[in-house]
């Protein structure tokens, strides 16, 4: 990912899901959640998997491979660089008591499709005490922290998102993500956390 991210640079949003089904191991995932691994279980049955697997990449929702495969990534990444998406304006402003207020406009959802607004973190990494990867350092980048759905009224939305006190706000950012109904990503945009929220 932090490779992809150098080659590519802003082009593309990156989020990492961590999945809870790790945590019996000894060690609990400090980003995991079983909202995660709902997601990669509803992806592998969309595209006919017949099982999970970490790591897992899923390119703008619409194939999933090897997370390890960087190869693949590239070659699934510019194969979608010149497909046209729907623009959509995104604009965060501090809110009270560490939150902020999403403005996005020129929204359009297909027919069953959702709308999420996804908080993410550049996290510190993490030190592994117990388990199988005990003494491994484990990266907190691109951490997704929270998954919010947004209802949009007449192509736009306007919602209130609220940080937990141990997340740094100078790594936050948010991306919104308008999915088709089967979790294809058919527009997205992503903005920093602003300072003083």
């Amino acid at each position: 990912m932090e490779t992809l991210e150098k080659e590519l640079g802003p082009s593309l949003i990156l989020l990492t899901y961590h999945v809870h089904y790790w945590d019996y191991l000894g060690w609990k995932d400090s980003f995991s959640d079983s909202q995660y691994t709902q997601l990669q279980t509803a992806y592998a049955k969309i595209f006919g998997q017949d099982n999970i697997y970490t790591p897992e990449m899923v390119i703008q929702g619409e194939v999933g491979f090897n997370g390890a495969d960087l190869r693949q990534a590239r070659q699934e990444i510019e194969s979608r660089t010149d497909a046209s998406q729907p623009k959509m304006g995104l604009q965060l402003k501090p809110g009270p008591e560490q939150s902020v207020v999403l403005n996005v406009n020129d929204i359009v959802v297909p027919a069953a499709g959702s709308l999420v607004a996804v908080i993410y973190e550049n996290a510190e990494p993490v030190a592994v005490h117990r388990g199988e990867n005990k003494g491994a350092t484990m990266s907190g980048r691109f951490a997704v922290r929270k998954i919010v759905p947004l209802k949009p009224n007449a192509g736009s939305a306007r919602f209130t998102l609220r940080r937990e006190s141990f997340w740094d706000p100078q790594k936050l950012g948010v991306a919104v993500l308008i999915r088709d109904e089967k979790l294809a990503i058919r527009g997205a945009a992503a903005a920093p956390w602003p300072p003083s929220s």
